[in-house]
């Protein structure tokens, strides 16, 4: 029989289309909706990979509900979904011992994520205390994990909890809540806390992202803290990225293309593959083409030297005027190319099948996300700064 998740919400609007997607992908998983949470339907015949919950819903109904599937079937994981993930929808989460989660409405890879995510065995069960917050955040980011550490600390009798959120994508923090804040400033008050208890909820849960650069920023003070921040272009940057974000997330929807990313000095900060490719290895390579069209951006005697250059072997690497590269391995085509500013660092990688016809028009379809990547900085310099960039 095929694998079946669980899914549990007073909605169910949104499984056909994802069964529609699994389908697509050949994904043999069958996905169960149970609209009523007093009786979900968890016989347990066939193989159940897990379920997932609504975290919307009043704690003491989903408590309810994640009791009554683990008695069901017992061993099989429990997710939560949530439309709004809030640092109280995740506190909530913690405190009823989750998996992992999920964004709501999702998609079918995300759905295949949840597969991935690494169950500890019950036994043992020990904790630990004593490791610096920033340094668990590190460890998270540097295994380029998906998920969120919520905080939380005991506040003064009759209070409501403090909690705290850093969410964290492919290793990059990308976004941190706390008492209506958010950015890099809740983080950081977040990670002050010397008398917090953390949980690790694995999975992504669709945040907007408040927080654009490296990791490694966020974790250490800048020299020249309480200076200006950043120039003109960096602020305006930090403006235009959900724009620019938005606009790759329509690409990789666009028929044929199989997966879109986008790049800033080689690390991929945002994007995703269809769910029968292997997300991870197309990663690799976008992040490893970025870095060798730097190199050669950096080596190219003028900006106009030249009509590319190819280079032979198991897979073709093409190269146009020290702008872009391809790479065709495994009949997948993946085009690496700058996007605005050429001193900000951003790159795009786009993959499709290399019989595909939209192939031949890659280059038309970046540089829409060019374009617009342009118009958004432009808009930006005279606008508030919505989003907190990490040096």
């Amino acid at each position: 029989m095929h694998p079946s998740l669980l899914i549990v919400r007073s909605d169910l609007s949104d499984l056909p289309r994802l069964q529609s997607e699994l389908a697509r992908a050949q994904d043999p998983l069958r996905l169960v909706g149970a609209s009523d949470p007093s009786s979900p339907p968890c016989a347990c015949e066939g193989e159940w990979v897990g379920a997932v919950i609504d975290l919307d819903a009043p704690e003491e109904q989903g408590r309810q509900i994640t009791a009554a599937v683990r008695a069901k079937c017992a061993g099989v994981p429990v997710f939560g979904s949530s439309v709004e993930p809030t640092p109280e929808v995740l506190g909530r989460a913690a405190r009823m011992e989750l998996a992992g989660l999920v964004p709501w409405p999702c998609t079918a890879a995300d759905l295949r994520r949840l597969g991935q995510v690494s169950h500890p065995d019950p036994a043992p069960s020990g904790r630990c205390a004593g490791i610096d917050s920033a340094r668990l955040v590190a460890l998270h980011a540097q295994a380029r994990e998906d998920g969120v550490l919520v905080f939380w600390r005991p506040v003064a009798p009759g209070e409501n909890m403090t909690v705290g959120s850093v969410h964290l994508e492919s290793g990059q923090v990308v976004h941190a809540a706390v008492d209506g804040h958010v950015g890099v400033d809740a983080a950081r008050e977040i990670l002050s806390w010397s008398d917090a208890q953390v949980c690790w909820l694995p999975g992504r849960t669709g945040a907007s992202r408040t927080i654009v650069g490296h990791w490694t920023g966020l974790l250490h003070k800048a020299a020249n803290e309480g200076q200006p921040a950043s120039d003109a272009l960096e602020q305006a940057i930090s403006i235009a990225y959900p724009e620019v974000v938005e606009k790759l997330s329509r690409l990789s929807h666009t028929p044929q293309v199989v997966a879109a990313f986008l790049l800033r000095h080689g690390e991929i900060l945002s994007g995703a593959a269809l769910p029968d490719l292997d997300e991870g290895a197309l990663r690799h390579a976008a992040s490893s083409l970025s870095r060798v069209l730097a190199d050669m951006v950096t080596a190219a005697p003028e900006p106009d030297a030249g009509t590319g250059a190819m280079l032979r072997g198991p897979s073709a690497i093409q190269a146009d005027t020290a702008r872009e590269i391809q790479a065709i391995a495994a009949g997948v085509r993946i085009v690496v190319d700058r996007i605005g500013p050429e001193e900000a660092g951003f790159q795009a990688a786009v993959a499709v099948y290399q019989a595909a016809p939209v192939s031949k028009s890659l280059r038309r379809l970046i540089r829409q996300i060019d374009r617009a990547f342009h118009k958004a900085i432009a808009r930006a310099r005279g606008g508030a700064d919505p989003v907190t960039r990490v040096a």
